[in-house]
């Protein structure tokens, strides 16, 4: 795809300029897509009004098949309990209406937020088609802190110290956790935002908030497509 192509469009065209490129070109492919979507640090499932899956990028997958408030069963996204359930269900129903919402499962610090999009319909069977866009996890819990540290060359005791910083730790708290002094953890807090050049722990987390996100490489086996 020229540059020059997408430069005669206005920038309000320039969506429409890429996707009409991108369509028309050879490489494009559905397995290249969902490569694509399995790099965002969100879960996304596509599901039908009833709640059946048609496909799951790698998070998506990883959100249904964990002990989350969301299960796969029989091939149907549904409410871990009748609760969430319930929950789930209004959201489809209003996604059918072309309401997008944003709704909460799951309890006892579990809680997930979810969003649900509607699409459009399955041209070969008309189904109404929702996409679910599981809330952004944590930094702590992706691989970006990892690559931040070993960016800024942070030893792994810091490594770890940032981790909980980053998950909202406080300092005694994580100098209780791994039975060592409350010295010892501000000293590595010391010492990471020396390396880092960042002035207060607040800087330091917002930094990390923003980076963008680094998915695992491993994949999930063959998933459910559209059809």
């Amino acid at each position: 795809m020229e540059l020059s192509h997408i430069v005669g469009h206005g920038l309000d065209d320039l969506p429409a300029a890429i996707a009409i490129a991108d369509l028309a070109s050879p490489g494009a492919s559905a397995g290249l897509l969902m490569r694509v979507l399995d790099e965002i640090d969100h879960g996304m499932v596509l599901v039908d009004a009833g709640g059946a899956m048609r496909y799951a990028n790698q998070l998506g997958h990883h959100e249904l098949l964990g002990d989350g408030p969301l299960v796969l069963a029989r091939g149907r996204v549904l409410g871990r309990q009748a609760s969430d359930q319930s929950v789930l269900h209004a959201a489809l129903v209003d996604a059918q209406r072309g309401r997008r919402t944003l709704f909460s499962v799951g309890h006892n610090g579990r809680s997930v937020s979810i969003a649900a999009v509607p699409m459009p319909s399955d041209e070969h069977t008309g189904d109404t088609l929702v996409l679910l866009v599981f809330g952004k996890r944590p930094a702590a819990e992706t691989l970006t802190v990892d690559f931040f540290a070993r960016s800024h060359d942070l030893t792994n005791a810091e490594t770890q110290v940032l981790k909980r910083i980053c998950s909202g730790m406080k300092p005694k708290e994580i100098a209780i956790e791994n039975c060592v002094a409350i010295s010892t953890v501000r000293s590595h807090i010391c010492n990471i935002r020396v390396k880092t050049q960042t002035a207060s722990i607040r800087e330091l987390v917002n930094r990390v908030a923003v980076l963008p996100p680094i998915t695992p490489a491993v994949k999930t086996a063959a998933r459910p497509v559209v059809h």
